[in-house]
């Protein structure tokens, strides 16, 4: 989708000293990715960014979209393609929110329902009640609230890709974890191909198919999170990514990654504690899981919970505080073993039937396979 070839940037200064500000870049965005840019200050990442929709003009090298050359489009034409976020928002004070998000559509000569539809659309999409927030102006609403109507503007005409530089950086932490969901959640629906500025490393590991580590006008590293966490090109890299990098890890890793799929580790509630024992000696077993009539954990027993018992399972399993499904990161999943004081979770499919369970020690060995890949 986005093929940067060769890329650079030569400022120079007042006195003629050549200032390289992006040396020779080469990276490839698939259609559908999002690839995050990030690195120290002045290390060319925004600079890159702004080369692609040509508010900067490259010194030399070449920028295709699908293909395309873009200095062979007209520039006014080829901003209209790509949604463009800043961190400052940049919304116009005098106009209304619906009229800040159908500005562009408006530009393209849209008829006002459909704008309006698109208005309505995106708002919703924002989780911005537009029988809300379609008639109040900027001031009226938070940062956060401000930083949702900028990406619903920039996604208003519908472009092929969104270049986004550090959209999220000026808001709280609170809302912007919030922000990044929701935004991932659209993202899962459009698909857009993004290049994405960020400073903050673990934005770049939670939002990034691919992340582009710079310094100095130089692309370091170019990869999946996965990668550059487990094998950093270099010492800039891994001291960029920083020492708790396997903890970052566990934020790429899903529980399907490092699950134990135990087909028959589980009994149902109704069966008796005697089928239970039996299992348990089979197999070795310390404990099995207790599952309701449609597959899906309700809890589990251990071998001393009916040691000389008799009687239904139901009577004396341990209700589950926390499943994880398959999608998981094993961030969460090892964050909600500390909170129950348990080294184990059951692990379920999108439909919740039991497949298997994730403990500490498969995400140790999951890391270790990450890390040798």
């Amino acid at each position: 989708m986005i093929k940067l070839q060769d890329l650079t940037k030569v400022f120079q200064t007042p006195e003629g000293t050549d200032i390289v500000a992006a040396d020779k870049i080469n990276m490839e965005v698939e259609t559908g990715e999002i690839c995050i840019l990030i690195g120290p200050s002045g290390c060319g990442k925004t600079t890159t960014l702004k080369m692609v929709n040509r508010l900067i003009q490259p010194t030399s090298g070449k920028i295709y979209i699908n293909g395309k050359d873009v200095t062979q489009i007209d520039t006014i034409e080829l901003r209209r393609q790509l949604g463009y976020v800043i961190q400052q928002i940049g919304l116009f004070p005098n106009l209304t929110i619906k009229e800040n998000v159908g500005l562009v559509p408006k530009l393209l000569k849209w008829d006002k329902k459909r704008i309006n539809d698109r208005t309505v659309e995106l708002l919703e999409m924002m989780a911005l009640d537009p029988a809300v927030f379609a008639d109040r102006y900027p001031r009226q609403l938070s940062g956060g609230q401000q930083q949702r109507v900028g990406v619903a503007r920039a996604l208003a005409a519908d472009p092929e890709a969104l270049l986004m530089d550090e959209p999220f950086g000026a808001v709280d932490p609170i809302n912007r974890a919030v922000i990044q969901d929701e935004f991932l959640k659209m993202q899962r629906k459009l698909k857009k191909t993004i290049l994405f500025v960020s400073h903050d490393i673990d934005e770049a590991v939670k939002m990034g198919d691919k992340i582009a580590i710079f310094k100095d006008g130089v692309l370091e590293q170019y990869d999946t999170p996965a990668r550059i966490l487990g094998n950093p090109a270099n010492d800039f890299v891994d001291a960029f990514v920083g020492a708790d990098s396997a903890i970052k890890r566990l934020g790429v890793l899903n529980c399907e990654d490092a699950y134990f799929h135990e087909p028959e580790g589980f009994v149902t509630r109704n069966e008796t504690v005697g089928k239970a024992r039996e299992l348990m000696a089979q197999k070795s077993y310390s404990r099995v899981v207790v599952l309701g009539k449609n597959g899906n954990p309700k809890g589990y027993i251990t071998k001393s919970d009916i040691e000389g018992k008799d009687g239904k399972v139901n009577d004396h399993h341990h209700p589950i505080h926390y499943i994880a499904d398959l999608k998981t990161d094993c961030r969460t999943a090892l964050s909600k073993m500390l909170d129950n004081e348990t080294t184990w979770l059951p692990v379920v499919d999108e439909s919740g039937t039991y497949q298997g369970y994730i403990n500490q020690m498969g995400i140790t060995h999951a890391l270790g396979r990450t890390k040798r890949a």
